[in-house]
């Protein structure tokens, strides 16, 4: 049986840039995701900036929309906002995928 060094459950968002890092620093890794990919629901969703650097992609052709700014609300009152010089996200149809 194949052991592995370090094992990713909920390889969505978060848990892909995990499995990428533990790979990348020369572990051996299993990434294991529950629900097909992509979701078989046709969702939009975005790509941060701050994964592409991790994982640069050519997103050019899935890109239908940059987003340069976006503000956290709870109950109506911004908590925090985020303005960036350039693009801070990529909104992407997953529908192509």
């Amino acid at each position: 049986m194949k052991s592995y060094d370090g094992i990713v459950a909920g390889a969505e968002r978060a848990g892909s840039i995990a499995g990428y890092r533990l790979a990348k620093a020369g572990l051996d890794v299993l990434a294991d995701r529950q629900s097909p990919f992509p979701p078989p629901k046709g969702l939009r969703r975005g790509v941060n900036t701050s994964a592409l650097r991790e994982r640069p992609l050519d997103i050019t052709s899935l890109s239908h929309h940059a987003v340069d700014w976006s503000d956290l609300r709870f109950r109506g009152k911004t908590v925090t906002a985020i303005h960036g010089a350039g693009p801070i996200a990529y909104l992407v149809d997953r529908n192509p995928l």
